[in-house]
């Protein structure tokens, strides 16, 4: 079953490639017009062979981020968490308020970043970042001016990374993200688990900006919104002494994946 599964991806995968071959490219600072560091998220989940069959319907109304040639990018995430794991427990009891912390590294582009992400309870996500490297006290300095004072003391908890595409509307303040190729990892890179055959779409817009051909889709397709957070799903899989019973079903709909 699973050879069956990782045929199927590989599959999908090479023609999701043929087909974003016929999107218009937007470099990186073309990219930086559209930045939406404040935004509403909301995200969606379905097999690549369906990213397949979207990807010609959405080609005239998004361009496509390409970084030397390449139109698929990688990421690489460190996540942080308190010792207690209180980012991720909020966000398992629906807390709207919450913050997520992580060292991304952009592969194609080679740069790092920390990130600071915050939620708040109008479901606004609000990204800050600092470039890395940097000396100790800028980094200091960007975290207190980003996290509240009781989460001061974090230490890693999961390393997770996918594989992006990134569109963005030729239209409106609107990104559509579209990620394959998750797998996560514990900081020691000791344990692996990847999930093959998933696509997770992140749609990133200003408070009033839609994307109407993306909306047909989700029409047409009968895709649901989900509440899926990587971070979260990857320290449920990792952690065994983690609440989850909110996540479970995220959990079951993986384990047709991989």
């Amino acid at each position: 079953m699973q050879e069956t599964l990782s045929r199927k991806s590989t599959y999908s995968n090479g023609l999701i490639e043929q087909r974003l071959a016929a999107f218009k490219p937007i470099s990186l600072l073309e990219m930086s017009t559209h930045n939406l560091q404040k935004r509403i998220d909301t995200k969606y989940l379905f097999t690549t062979e369906t990213l397949a069959l979207i990807l010609p319907i959405l080609k005239a109304d998004f361009y496509i981020l390409e970084i030397d040639d390449k139109r698929i990018q990688t990421y690489e995430n460190l996540y942080f968490d308190t010792e207690s794991y209180v980012f991720y427990n909020k966000h398992h009891n629906g807390h709207t308020n919450r913050y997520k912390v992580r060292k991304r590294f952009y592969r194609d582009s080679n740069l790092t970043f920390l990130e600071v992400k915050h939620k708040n309870n109008k479901s606004v996500t609000n990204k800050k970042r600092i470039r890395l490297p940097s000396d100790r006290k800028n980094i200091k300095k960007f975290i207190t001016e980003n996290l509240p004072k009781e989460y001061k003391y974090l230490v890693p908890v999961l390393r997770n990374s996918y594989k992006r595409i990134s569109l963005i509307s030729k239209e409106g303040v609107v990104r559509l993200t579209l990620d394959i190729d998750l797998s996560f990892s514990n900081p020691e890179f000791s344990n692996h688990k990847a999930v093959s055959g998933l696509a997770i779409a992140e749609l990133k817009r200003s408070s009033h900006a839609k994307s109407e051909s993306f909306e047909r889709v989700l029409k047409y397709f009968e895709i649901k919104q989900s509440s899926f957070s990587k971070y979260c799903i990857g320290c449920s899989i990792f952690n065994h002494n983690l609440k989850k019973n909110r996540f479970k079903p995220i959990l079951n709909q993986l384990r047709k994946f991989s």
